[in-house]
């Protein structure tokens, strides 16, 4: 008769097995990790570069704001320069020449949460509530100058105007030196989890950036240091065991 010549694992090749298996998952763990993208980088990328595709929309829109100059001498040079968001006029249905921007202003805003009724239409408040109309909006508190907004995404965002035009005029043509900008922006990547803060952490949530005259975006060098490290490494989102293990850790 035929003997079954087959036999199971005993039990020390079954424990050394496990052992191998382990050391293999111990070494290839960290590896994944560290390929995998941070969320945090990926989000604050993202809402950069809505800001950046924004105010650029609005800007080169024809009816929001046309095209208009104004006369600065630099360096003993008198040039006249395309003023951007310094023309804060709402329009009006009695020029005829401020039909469009009224009709594609009052469009835009009341089609969207980012009013009230005290100051929706104020000329100073343009920027901001026009900046909180063009995202998918969820829900807005706006006041003078300001506008705290959630978007579809579940960011967070605080949006406000400088209400001296006086303080962002350049003193030549496209100079951004000494200039305030225009509009503050701050973001909360993720909504209501935690941090929500900028400072402290190794992964901040919330992100500041400048929108000057001109259209041009930038980073708050100050309140966001890290966001301009992640703006000057595009394409490495990965994550940092060293730093972005623990979260909420100290720097």
């Amino acid at each position: 008769m035929l003997q079954n010549s087959s036999k199971a694992f005993s039990l020390a090749e079954a424990v050394i097995t496990l052992i191998f298996l382990s050391i293999i998952a111990a070494q290839l763990i960290p590896a994944v990790n560290a390929t995998r993208p941070s969320t945090e980088k990926l989000l604050f990328k993202k809402a950069y570069s809505t800001v950046e595709n924004t105010i650029s929309s609005i800007l080169n829109d024809d009816n929001l704001y046309p095209v208009t100059y104004m006369t600065k001498t630099c360096n003993g040079i008198t040039q006249d320069c395309q003023s951007g968001f310094l023309v804060t006029d709402t329009g009006s249905t009695d020029d005829p020449n401020k039909k469009g921007t009224y009709y594609a202003y009052k469009a835009l805003i009341d089609s969207s949460k980012c009013k009230d009724n005290s100051n929706a239409g104020t000329n100073i408040d343009k920027l901001v509530r026009l900046f909180c109309a063009s995202l998918n909006t969820t829900r807005a508190n706006c006041s003078a100058h300001s506008c705290s907004f959630t978007t579809t995404d579940g960011m967070q965002w605080t949006v406000t105007q400088n209400s001296n035009s006086a303080q962002y005029t350049p003193s030549c043509c496209h100079s951004l030196s000494g200039v305030n900008p225009m509009l503050s922006i701050m973001v909360d990547v993720n909504g209501d989890a935690e941090p929500n803060t900028n400072t402290g952490v190794n992964i901040p949530d919330q992100y500041y950036m400048n929108v000057y005259y001109n259209g041009k975006v930038e980073v708050n060098k100050t309140l966001s240091e890290k966001g301009i490290t992640f703006l000057k490494n595009p394409t490495n989102n990965k994550r940092r065991s060293d730093l972005e293990d623990d979260r909420y850790g100290k720097d």
